[in-house]
């Protein structure tokens, strides 16, 4: 596809309009949707399992850790003082429903450690507790 003016696109069926001033408005569009939620917890026990180092001086093949986990603008981001692990919503593979948490099967996130990133794949668990629900609906429908 070519660009062909601002907020339009080409396409083989047409062209195809964008609108620009929900993203000039700081809101996330995702097909016929406009998202401006943010969903936020406090203490979380997060769990992080299986996990592949790809890039960066990380070696644990687990960890758990409590942090703050905010999910917006198609970003989740688990800040757990000492580490903060931040994922996109691209590289969410798949979400589990459990009965006091979620589970996410996710690829190439971030880990922050000081000033060392690492990039990783695997699995994380967050124990939102009775919110489960709404964290599952916000990520994954």
């Amino acid at each position: 596809m070519a660009v062909r003016g601002p907020g339009q696109l080409r396409s083989p069926h047409g062209p195809l309009h964008l609108n620009m001033h929900a993203y000039s408005e700081g809101a996330v569009q995702t097909g016929k949707h406009t998202a401006v939620n943010t969903v936020m917890a406090k203490g979380v026990k997060a769990e992080f399992s299986n996990l592949e180092v790809h890039m960066g001086p990380l070696r644990d093949r687990k960890f758990k850790m409590k942090c703050d986990v905010t999910y917006e603008d198609l970003m989740l981001v688990m800040d757990g003082g000492k580490r903060v692990a931040r994922l996109h919503a691209r590289n969410i593979n798949n979400v589990h429903l459990e009965k006091k948490a979620i589970r996410i099967s996710a690829m190439n996130f971030e880990v922050r450690e000081g000033d060392e990133v690492s990039v990783l794949s695997g699995s994380i668990r967050l124990e939102v507790g009775r919110d489960a629900q709404e964290w599952y609906n916000e990520l994954w429908s």
